[in-house]
Parts: structure tokens; sequence; C-alpha cells
């Protein structure tokens, strides 16, 4: 077989030359003046593609995390710390309910949370509560709205804040609370009762 055939200027490496031989064992030579150019077709076409494959590096797959020492593995991430429980506030009596609604019993204080976002409202909340149990307030309204604008249904707000106010530091202050009557602002607002000073 005749010595390393050139591409244009370069001369074979050891790898191309390698697989040249291996494409030429799988040919069946053909006599006469064609033989060269088919075979240099094939040739031409072979060395394209290995010129191809070689220029990309393959990209390693990535390793799962492993157990051995020194290797730095993936941390599980910790989960957030659970909320405190809700207590057990009950809702308001009749006499109660029926008191506020007929303005028998006296809202001492209102808090409105419209345009407020989730962090405000929560801070906006206890600094109420708390102010309220300070000035030994007994009943004070909280306007959470209905959340018709809300992506969330029913409302963030709405779904929301009778969760704060039955969990601990809220929880401690307050001993009911319930659904305002219509001309408070009904299922958009909430009574709030504060427990009598010890």
């Amino acid at each position: 077989m005749p010595g390393p055939i050139k591409k244009g200027h370069r001369t074979l490496s050891v790898d191309e030359q390698h697989l040249w031989d291996k494409i030429a064992q799988t040919t069946d030579p053909i006599k006469g003046r064609h033989d060269y150019l088919i075979t240099q077709d094939i040739y031409d076409h072979s060395i394209d593609l290995l010129a191809h494959a070689t220029s990309k590096t393959p990209s390693l797959p990535k390793s799962k995390p492993s157990g051995i020492p020194g290797k730095r593995s993936a941390q599980p991430r910790s989960s957030p710390p659970q909320a405190a429980p809700l207590s057990d506030t009950r809702s308001f009596d009749r006499r109660t309910k029926l008191g506020l609604k007929k303005g028998k019993l006296r809202v001492e204080g209102t808090l409105d949370l419209h345009g407020h976002t989730q962090d405000q409202a929560h801070d906006a909340v206890g600094r109420f509560v708390h102010a309220a149990a300070k000035a030994n307030k007994r009943y004070v309204l909280i306007i959470t709205g209905k959340g018709r604008m809300s992506e969330t249904p029913g409302g963030v707000l709405r779904r929301a804040v009778p969760q704060w106010l039955r969990r601990p530091p809220l929880s401690t202050l307050i001993s009911g609370i319930d659904e305002a009557a219509p001309r408070d602002g009904g299922e958009g607002a909430l009574y709030v009762r504060i427990k009598r000073p010890k």
C-alpha cells in the first residue's frame, strides 16, 4: 500500500492513518483510473468526520453526590420551621354578635389593611392588637378586604389574618374573633375581642 496520503499540505496523523487503513480494508478495489478518485472521496469524507468529532470535547455527565470522604455532596435543604399550632380561639356567642351588629357593643378601634402587602399587614396587625391590649380596649375591627382583586381565591389577607390571630404571640392577647356584621365589612372584616387585663 502506498505511504501516507496527504490532505492538502498536511500529512495524516497516526490516528488518521489508522482510520484510513480500516476504511481501505472495507472497500473492494475497482480497476482503472477511477479507483483512486472513489477512494479519495471516501477518504475526504472520513477525515472530515474525524476532524469534526475531535474538534468537539464531549461533555461529561454530571456525577451524583457520593458519600466518599473528601467528596462534596449536595446538602438537603432544611425544611422551614413549623408554625405554632392554632389556638382554640372561639367565635363569639349569639348575644355578643347581636350586640356588635346592633351597635350595643362598641368597636373601639379599626385597622384597615387595604393596600397592604402581606408582610406590611402582618406587622400592622401585631402593632394594632398590642396597642389595643395596652389601652384596655375590648372590641376592635380588622378590615382584611374580600379579596376580589386578589390572584389567590378568597384573598391572601382574608385567609392569613385569622391564622395570625390564632397563633402566639397574638393569641395570648385575644379571647375571640368572628366575622363582622355587614355594616362593618361582613366577610371582609373581623371583630377581635381583646382579653381583659388580669
